[in-house]
């Protein structure tokens, strides 16, 4: 089972049917039907993928706000050595 019929993204029954019903040999809806599952396995992000993303970002956001810091505390530390 692929993660968009998982995740009820998709009901592969449901589109070959209309398929089918409006015309299309039921051969060729579930082919289309097989490549619909594919770009939704592959071309759009889970709600996981996007709170991953998330977390990473945070995480990166954390670090570079550290740094500043770091580099903010160094200069103020330079200057109360140079004008002290």
């Amino acid at each position: 089972m692929t993660q968009a019929i998982k995740n009820n993204m998709f009901d592969s029954h449901l589109f070959i049917k209309k398929l089918v019903e409006s015309g299309m040999p039921e051969k060729q809806a579930e082919v289309l039907a097989e490549q619909q599952i594919r770009i939704l396995d592959t071309q759009i992000a889970t709600r996981a993928d996007i709170l991953q993303v998330e977390r990473n970002l945070e995480r990166k956001l954390e670090s570079n706000t550290n740094k500043i810091l770091v580099v903010i505390g160094l200069a103020v530390a330079f200057l109360a050595l140079f004008l002290g």
